[in-house]
């Protein structure tokens, strides 16, 4: 089975988030920040993004309509995209590399979560 890296992280207005965005290289990430900056809000968002568990009860930032989180992970010859968006009325996801669009997204991403590291 392949093991697969997250590689980019991007979120909008997710929990404390109104935007952030991280593209990965190397082996060593550091969050840091004072408190309540929003440290425990990006790995929230990599968690609900990959897992669709323990959704918060108030995803969206305040005063937005609507969050995106994006994850790209790749096993170092395809890069998935995994995108979940938050609005008012619910949220969906899609995985997807460049040339398809996976047809059962979260059954992918139970399959595919083991495998997964920064």
């Amino acid at each position: 089975m392949a093991v697969y890296k997250i590689v980019k992280l991007v979120c909008e207005n997710f929990k404390k988030l109104k935007m952030v965005e991280i593209d990965i290289h190397g082996n060593v990430i550091v969050i840091k920040g004072e408190n309540e900056q929003g440290k425990s809000s990006v790995i929230d968002a990599i968690w609900v993004a990959l897992t669709g568990k323990e959704i918060p009860p108030d995803p969206i930032a305040k005063g937005e309509d609507r969050a995106e989180i994006k994850v790209d992970i790749s096993d170092g010859d395809i890069t998935y995209t995994v995108k979940k968006v938050f609005k008012p009325t619910g949220h969906s996801l899609v995985v997807e590399t460049e040339s398809q669009r996976i047809k059962s997204p979260q059954a992918f991403l139970d399959k595919t979560l083991g495998n997964i590291s920064f």
